[in-house]
């Protein structure tokens, strides 16, 4: 009872003001209940189709999608669109992906050719060529942009290779396979590029990884075919590493699940989680709470690399094929859709992760939740002179009426 008496004192202030975090307590036990705030064209967007998204340390939200890029203030929308009597527009309307420099320079992937939004002074630059045995290629369809702990600018293509910016030169040089390795002059369907606890270049080509060691010297290893019926598996795209697995690569396929390498036994081994029918697409991926987020058409999946476990991030919600999923630094998650706009959700891995909510229980206004105790507060907006607590160890439900 003094536990309570001090909890309540410390939260009458929160009763006055009426907390605006509704949550109905209607759904069965350990089925959260998630409120999701949507950003659609009727709020500004230009489209409802979103292909990526992705939060800049200046707090700004930049949004791609098929009909060209916005930036988003929290209130109104900056619009850049490919003008082709205007070289300093972005360089095509279909952006494929969004990332930050170390300069905080915003690098936007296109189907042709990559710009570069300069916050210093507003403008944008396009590179629409790179340099291959000494002659300019066009870039054409760039899936990522990287920039390692050199400060090494990557970018990879469909068809044009993998580049590296020159500053010199002032170009995108291509970046050679080597010859050992049989592949030609040229990597193919470049999807994601990463840097690994000791430094190599690790990306994902169409058929398999590159590693890009300190020495400039490369491994190629290739998916071996799938273990079930299914052949379509390309192309690839690489999982995020894992710190506390540095021996492990994992590669998502297009339709035949995950592919892991192990680098200290040189063996593969395929994973189609039994929830996944066999003609599911899987798209980009995203780490969260030591489990990965993938994006597909049924909606987020949640993958456990551990123990191979894959459920639905929101079984109760109606959802729209998933393009992106982001998570700023505040931890809100941004998800990107194919129909229904930009899906927010506020303070996702502090409430949601831990959150249960209790049947029958007409509870509506959270007011906190105790990390010590491990317990859940609540009121009726009602009736509030009676607060609910929940534990979520003992899972035993106590009214206290004031």
């Amino acid at each position: 009872m003094i536990r309570f008496k001090k909890f309540f004192f410390n939260f009458i202030g929160v009763l006055v003001f009426q907390l605006h975090f509704s949550l109905t307590f209607s759904q069965s036990v350990n089925q959260p209940y998630y409120k999701f705030r949507s950003i659609t064209t009727k709020d500004g967007l230009c489209t409802n189709d979103v292909h990526c998204v992705y939060k800049d340390t200046r707090g700004f939200l930049w949004i791609g999608t098929q009909n060209g890029l916005q930036r988003y203030n929290g209130s109104t929308f900056d619009n850049f669109r490919h003008n082709r009597a205007d070289t300093s527009s972005i360089a095509n309307e279909a952006i494929c992906s969004i990332a930050e420099d170390s300069k905080r320079d915003i690098w936007i992937s296109t189907r042709n050719g990559i710009s570069k939004f300069d916050y210093n002074n507003g403008k944008i630059f396009n590179f629409l060529y790179g340099l291959r045995g000494g002659k300019q290629v066009e870039l054409g369809l760039v899936l990522c942009f990287f920039e390692d702990s050199r400060g090494r600018k990557w970018i990879g293509t469909v068809n044009a290779g993998l580049y590296l910016f020159d500053s010199k030169k002032g170009m995108f040089v291509n970046f050679e396979p080597q010859p050992y390795l049989g592949i030609g002059n040229k990597f193919e369907y470049v999807g994601q590029i990463q840097e690994s606890g000791t430094n190599e270049i690790i990306f994902v080509v169409k058929d398999g990884f590159v590693i890009i060691n300190k020495d400039r010297s490369q491994q190629y290893e290739k998916v071996p075919p799938p273990t079930d019926k299914k052949i379509v598996y390309l192309p690839c795209a690489g999982l995020p590493l894992l710190k506390e697995h540095p021996e492990e690569i994992w590669i998502r396929s297009l339709y035949n699940g995950f592919f892991k390498f192990d680098r200290l036994k040189k063996k593969w081994s395929q994973m189609l989680p039994n929830t996944l029918k066999y003609d599911q697409y899987i798209g980009s991926v995203m780490p969260l709470n030591n489990e990965e987020w993938v994006c597909c058409g049924i909606g987020p999946i949640v993958f456990n690399h551990r123990n191979g476990k894959v459920r639905q991030a929101f079984p109760d919600e109606k959802m729209e094929p998933v393009s992106q999923i982001f998570n700023d630094n505040e931890n809100n998650l941004w998800i990107a859709t194919s129909g229904k706009g930009l899906l927010f959700l506020n303070n996702f891995s502090k409430l949601f992760s831990s959150a249960h909510f209790i049947k029958d229980w007409k509870f509506d206004r959270l007011l906190d939740y105790d990390s010590v105790y491990n317990t859940l507060y609540s009121i009726n907006a009602y009736n509030i002179g009676d607060i609910l607590s929940y534990n979520f160890i003992s899972g035993s439900v106590d009214i206290n009426r004031i």
